[in-house]
């Protein structure tokens, strides 16, 4: 602080080194100058200030210890929010006053008062809200059947007609348009409206619309024309032929978990097919000889192998359909059976096959064979993050199930009756069991692995040969694959930018034929052996590419095949397979 001058006025410096007048003595406290240091207290002394600087000392917290477990607070800290401050308490030093002087003067300060802090209240126990209806609902419908990542639809119809010997030099752009939509057509023009929109078949036909009291109050017809002339003056054979394919496909997907996905998918497609057998004369006149209507129905099917009987699906449930149905009908012996109407034991043995292969039937009479039945995939990637991969960078998991069922029928000309042909049911596990690896620093390249392991059945009623075939057959496999960029030339010491591939194969596919006759089903539930084989597969491969234009690649395949033991007896063959491919570019 410095000495003043005698009788000079107390002045006090502000921030830029000017002065300012003193302030008032009431309000300023005066601290007396440096005290013995026997005035204060051990652990209260004055610190001196470092050299250059003032003279005047601290004096040593004096304060009362803080309670154990307390803060101590500042009172003069109003956004504290301390409301108590006890100003009777007055510090005392000796020191310098403001006048410079020692004097009895000293400074006072608020005592600084230690205070335990407020303890924290607990925060409310939030309860938990009881399960209600809606939480209920939600659980048991909408996840399962209504939380999806979006459902397609799609329905295809497609139409095809092929006609000869049509009349006219054109294409028939001409009675499309040319003289107006409804204009009268000229044959000579080529086809009519009607078969150009494909509302009828015979390209120089008309379509007749007449309206009538009953509903659907509207009749559609057909008026046919005559083709072209025959330029050699004789008759002439063609064929019409009309074809028509539907399809209704549903498909579906969901996340389960992390890294887990579930498609499932319903499909339907039935299709139609006429040809008609024309006799043109040398006026163009036509003379219809035969019709053949042939068409088949197929959809997604859902069959699981019996499993301790509790599918109730399989060869055993066709052949306890096939004789519940003939008994219904009054035929109780094999004798009987075999005098069964054409017609009849058709039917019958139609729906035996479908029904008995069928897992969970549901809806009856001809709606039945349209609605799609379930299938469904399954994926599950990540598995490197789990213990059991943990030694993988990738791996992914799948399974899937698919089954098909297929109807081929023909009917007589005026669809009066119609025969079933051919049944096929196919089901199966593809894959039962899949799993994908892959290793990103294997030999300073990448590599990738897949294990695979398929098992599909397929059942077929052949109506002609009145027999049931089975045809079972599994496969596992395994397909790995290497691959390293910048290989080392150890010749020329140098680093090119070349790649190396290897890749290796091994797969086994077992399969056996068996056949039934319906009468005799359920006394050969193992049907009689019609052969199979054993087929086993082994090719490693490898290729070099030195540049972009020349690639060399090798390959060494064997297969042996051996014939099941029994059915049809074959012999055994083997195969082997070796060559090197060489490409190179020249520009």
């Amino acid at each position: 602080f410095g000495r003043p001058e005698p009788d000079a006025p107390a002045r006090g410096r502000n921030r830029d080194g000017g002065q300012v007048p003193g302030d008032d003595p009431s309000r300023v406290a005066k601290v007396e100058d440096t005290a013995p240091e026997e005035a204060f207290p051990p652990g209260g002394a004055l610190e001196a200030r470092p050299q250059g600087r003032s003279r005047a000392r601290r004096i040593g917290d004096a304060t009362p210890p803080p309670l154990p477990g307390s803060t101590l607070i500042d009172s003069l800290k109003k956004s504290f929010g301390v409301t108590e401050v006890d100003t009777s308490r007055k510090g005392k030093a000796p020191g310098v006053g403001t006048g410079g002087e020692r004097n009895d003067l000293a400074a006072t300060d608020t005592l600084l008062i230690p205070k335990e802090p407020p303890k924290k209240a607990a925060p409310p126990v939030e309860e938990e809200p009881g399960t209600s209806i809606a939480d209920i609902a939600r659980t048991l419908i909408q996840k399962p059947f209504f939380d999806w990542n979006g459902t397609r639809f799609n329905f295809i119809q497609n139409n095809s007609s092929t006609n000869r010997a049509l009349q006219g030099a054109g294409s028939g752009i001409s009675n499309f348009l040319a003289k107006g939509i409804f204009s009268p057509e000229d044959d000579g023009n080529g086809p009519s409206r009607a078969y150009q929109l494909g509302l009828i078949t015979d390209p120089h036909g008309r379509l007749l619309i007449d309206f009538v009291p009953q509903f659907p109050f509207v009749k559609f017809g057909v008026r046919h024309g005559d083709r072209a002339r025959s330029p050699v003056g004789r008759t002439v054979d063609v064929t019409d032929v009309f074809t028509q394919k539907n399809t209704f496909e549903l498909i579906t997907s969901r996340p389960l978990w992390a890294g887990a996905q579930l498609n499932l998918s319903w499909k339907t497609e039935f299709t139609f097919d006429q040809r008609n057998t024309l006799r043109i004369d040398a006026l163009g006149k036509i003379d219809e000889l035969y019709v053949a209507k042939t068409g088949d129905v197929s959809r997604t099917f859902l069959s699981i192998p019996p499993l301790f009987d509790l599918s109730k699906s399989g060869i055993k449930r066709v052949g306890e359909k096939w004789l519940e149905k003939s008994n219904e009908a009054g035929y109780t012996t094999n004798e009987m059976r075999d005098t069964m109407s054409i017609e009849l034991r058709n039917k019958l043995q139609v729906s035996s096959f479908m029904e008995g292969f069928e897992t969970l039937p549901m809806f009856a009479s001809k709606l039945r064979e349209y609605l799609p039945r379930l299938n469904y995939s399954f994926s599950w990637a990540g598995l490197e993050k789990t213990f059991l991969f943990s030694w993988a960078d990738r791996a992914t998991f799948r399974h899937g199930y698919s089954g098909n069922y297929k109807r081929q029928f023909r009917l007589n000309p005026d669809d009066s009756i119609q025969l079933t042909t051919l049944q096929i049911v196919t089901h199966g596990f593809r894959p039962l069991a899949a799993l994908d690896l892959g290793w990103d620093k294997v030999w300073d390249g990448r590599m990738t692995a897949n294990l695979n392991y398929d098992t599909q059945t397929e059942w077929g009623a052949d109506y002609t040969s009145n027999r049931i075939t089975k045809r079972l057959s599994t496969t596992f496999s395994i397909n790995a694959n290497f691959q390293k960029e910048g290989l080392k030339v150890p010749l020329f010491n140098i680093n090119l930018k070349n790649t190396f591939g290897l890749t290796f194969l091994f797969s086994q596919t077992i399969s056996s034929d068996v056949f039934y006759q319906f009468n005799t089903i359920l006394d050969n539930l193992d049907g009689t052996g019609n052969g199979g084989i054993t087929k086993t597969v082994i090719e490693p491969r490898f290729s070099y590419d030195f540049s972009q234009q020349l690639t060399i690649e090798g390959f060494y395949r064997y297969e042996r095949t051996i014939p099941a033991a029994t059915g049809v007896l074959i012999p055994p063959t083997r195969l082997i397979l070796a060559g090197f491919d060489i490409r190179l570019k020249i520009f």
